[in-house]
């Protein structure tokens, strides 16, 4: 799809650009990880990294459930029971 050059999306998709580009910083460069001396295999941290907290980032993931088609209850007290207890443990 090609945009005229006086439209109105196009002046703000570079608007955005420039608006952007005036935040950025072109020259930064990252600091290098810390050396750490834990062993690989070692047990991950309990939450995110320090980086990645200071700015607020949060993960989070979607499960679709696909129950089965039944009339027994037990059935899913069991699937229910089986997620709180593996999935929704803190």
């Amino acid at each position: 799809m090609a945009l005229d050059a006086g439209s109105s999306v196009l002046r703000a998709i570079v608007g955005t650009f420039d608006g952007l580009k005036a935040l950025a910083e072109f020259n930064h460069r990252p600091a290098p990880p810390p050396e750490d001396d834990e062993k690989e295999g070692s047990q991950p941290d309990e939450g995110p990294p320090a980086d990645l907290a200071k700015f607020g980032l949060n993960l989070a993931y979607t499960i679709n459930l696909v129950l089965p088609k039944t009339d027994d209850i037990a059935v899913f007290n069991a699937i229910f029971r089986a997620l709180r207890e593996n999935l929704l443990k803190r």
